[in-house]
């Protein structure tokens, strides 16, 4: 789980470093920061604690 931006880390730094490692999935809380790690890590699934917020729908379509 990366949580709060990865503790200070900046989660789309360290998040392509723990997929290397072997990272399979990801929790992510809030959406945005979820959404900044997608564009680093297109590949494992990363799952929102809080859900969809209204007008993000689109993001998660097809993703389960």
């Amino acid at each position: 789980m990366l949580k709060a931006d990865a503790y200070g880390t900046a989660a789309p730094s360290s998040g392509p470093r723990l997929a290397r490692e072997g990272l399979q999935a990801l929790l992510r809380c809030p959406y945005r920061e979820a959404s900044a790690l997608r564009r680093v890590l297109p590949d494992p699934p990363i799952y929102v604690l809080n859900g969809m917020l209204p007008g993000t729908e689109g993001d998660f379509v097809g993703t389960a």
